[in-house]
């Protein structure tokens, strides 16, 4: 089913109904949280659009995605099969904020059903009283503070279950702030597929912290947790996939907190994969196919301080990925050929490099590659925008929705 808004919700009130889009495709709305951490961690930006570029190309798959936290104008849900949260979570996560309208918000959406992703911080809220049952619902669990644990470690994910997420994916070992001990459902784990009250959970990726691992340290708190310890030898599931009674789908994936892991294929792979499933659509036998050069990872990645160089993150393997390290604000990113990838999905259009759009700043992908309008952002200094005609060469429409104090500050100006 397809989420419908109708014009009560785009004026913020609840749900009502339910509609296939005008082109019958399944729709994907990837949110990308605002910049937090040093450089190359945190890129919520540059990774939603990194992935919804890989994907642009998956038939029948209709991709959206929206820059620095959630979107003024609601209408970009309209005929959603499928809602992504990439982003700082807790305190800080995008559908905890306002009150708690945006929690009851989709938690109706999710009753029709609406399918839920969570990506790395994403995954987190704190405290659980403030919509750890929902998540539990949505997508089968949650990170909980001081429960679950976030050390940066390096599993070897050898073995995949039977399910369409794992298809084409080879065996990969990759260095990531892997969350584990996530606060499930009870009855669920990392030790094997269950389905109760009409809910199948499966475990997909799935390993054993060293013993090294659970005594810490963790990234924060530094821990370590004597019921973390007490569990050595225990395998543990960093993704998972739900399938719920009301038709939707919910993703777990505690991973991404370094960008350059994007250039991983398996890595990659992976997450598409797990994206498309969510979206309701078969996933191709030998998953989605796309490549990403190492310039492509450059692009689109937040302007933040530098950072030192002997805290810069890992480079993972396969492909190498660029060097690690702060980017120079000052100094555009190199532009790499768009390289086409096997089985029709094509990773990101090659565009300008620049810095990422105002709060809520919606990019929708524009059939036929014509850009449409381009409304300029309240804040020019952190945003440039391209020019319409030759120089606007992604397919997309920029919309800056402006927040209330810059309306109002506008206003007194006038």
């Amino acid at each position: 089913m397809r989420l419908f808004l109708t014009t009560t919700l785009l004026l913020g009130a609840a749900l009502s109904s339910f509609a296939v889009t005008a082109d019958g495709k399944h729709k994907i709305v990837l949110i990308a949280g605002k910049p937090s951490h040093p450089p190359r961690m945190h890129e919520f930006n540059a990774g939603v659009q990194l992935l919804a570029g890989c994907l642009k190309n998956v038939k029948d798959l209709d991709v959206k995605y929206v820059l620095n936290g959630w979107p003024q104008d609601e209408s970009i849900f309209e005929g959603a099969d499928a809602i992504v949260f990439y982003m700082d979570g807790g305190t800080k996560h995008e559908v905890l904020q306002d009150g708690g309208k945006r929690l009851a918000k989709v938690d109706e959406w999710v009753k029709k059903g609406l399918s839920i992703g969570c990506l790395h911080y994403g995954v987190t809220v704190d405290p659980p009283e403030n919509g750890g049952e929902q998540f539990k619902r949505w997508i089968g669990g949650h990170y909980e503070e001081k429960f679950s644990c976030n050390p940066l470690w390096e599993p070897n994910f050898v073995q995949f279950p039977e399910h369409p997420i794992t298809r084409g994916v080879k065996p990969f070992q990759i260095k990531d702030e892997w969350y584990f001990n996530i606060r499930f459902t009870d009855g669920f784990s990392a030790d094997a597929i269950v389905e109760k009250d009409g809910v199948k959970f499966t475990p997909i990726l799935v390993a054993k912290p060293s013993d090294a691992v659970r005594n810490g340290p963790y990234v924060f708190p530094a821990g370590p947790y004597p019921h973390i310890q007490a569990m050595k030898g225990r395998q543990e599931a960093m993704m998972w996939a739900l399938e719920r009674p009301d038709g939707g789908r919910g993703l777990g994936f505690t991973g991404g907190h370094f960008h350059d892991n994007w250039g991983n294929d398996e890595f990659r792979k992976i997450v598409l994969n797990g994206l498309v499933w969510l979206a309701k659509l078969d996933v191709p036998a030998e998953g989605v196919a796309s490549t990403v050069t190492k310039d492509q990872i450059e692009l689109n990645l937040d302007p933040k301080p530098q950072k030192k160089k002997a805290d810069a993150a890992p480079a993972p393997a396969n492909p190498a990925p660029a060097k690690a390290g702060a980017v120079n604000k000052n100094t555009p990113p190199k532009l790499g050929a768009v390289q086409p990838a096997a089985g029709g999905a094509q990773p990101p259009q090659q565009q300008p490099p620049q810095p990422p759009a105002g709060p809520g700043a919606i990019i929708i992908f524009n059939n036929g590659n014509q850009p449409r309008n381009v409304v300029t952002p309240t804040t020019p200094t952190r945003f440039a925008v391209r020019g319409v005609g030759a120089s606007l060469e992604a397919d997309a429409t920029i919309i800056d929705a402006k927040k209330k104090k810059d309306e109002k500050k506008d206003e007194a100006k006038k």
